[in-house]
């Protein structure tokens, strides 16, 4: 009985070695068959919802800022037509008021006018009527930097459409510059 024991004892001590074997194996299938596509599934749906929830608070930031805007709306236009009084000139004294002013700054920044010529874009959809102005001015560098910076500062609405610098005689430097000045109607 003894021999019979013992080889039962080894029939289940190998059975349960197996059913041991079994449960490693089935562990490491559902491991990589369930556990691993469910975390990338979850740690996508996290993603997603982080990334929703950043542009739902985006959303809102935006929409506030435009409730802000259209209560002040109105008062911007009232503002709007302030500016346009007090900064624009109307159409008829455009063109003196623009040579008078490109006069001025060329004086300012001691540059020699050259040529203006004056082009009125006329368009019945804008509020403001579009005076193009092309000038050739010439200096040196210093007195350009001067008449750039008095372009900028200046307290007329003018816009720089393109600068274009050429080398001239004796260490002068030639520019040609396309603005807009805008008038009102």
């Amino acid at each position: 009985m003894s021999t019979f024991s013992r080889q039962r004892r080894k029939a289940l001590l190998r059975l349960a070695e197996r059913l041991a074997m079994g449960l490693v194996a089935l562990d490491i299938l559902m491991y990589f068959a369930l556990f691993r596509p469910l975390r990338s599934r979850l740690l996508d749906s996290y993603s997603t919802y982080s990334k929703t929830y950043a542009a739902i608070l985006s959303d809102r930031a935006e929409l506030e800022a435009m409730t802000r805007l259209k209560a002040e709306l109105p008062t911007s236009n009232a503002n709007f037509n302030k500016f346009l009084g007090n900064h624009i000139p109307p159409r008829r004294e455009g063109f003196s008021d623009a040579m008078e002013l490109l006069r001025k700054l060329s004086h300012d920044s001691g540059m020699q006018i050259d040529a203006v010529s004056y082009k009125l874009h006329d368009n019945k959809l804008e509020p403001l009527d579009r005076l193009g102005i092309r000038i050739e001015v010439e200096g040196t560098f210093a007195q350009v930097l001067r008449f750039v910076n008095e372009i900028e500062t200046n307290k007329d609405f003018l816009q720089v459409r393109q600068f274009m610098f050429q080398l001239g005689d004796s260490g002068v430097l030639d520019l040609k510059m396309e603005a807009d000045l805008y008038l009102t109607r």
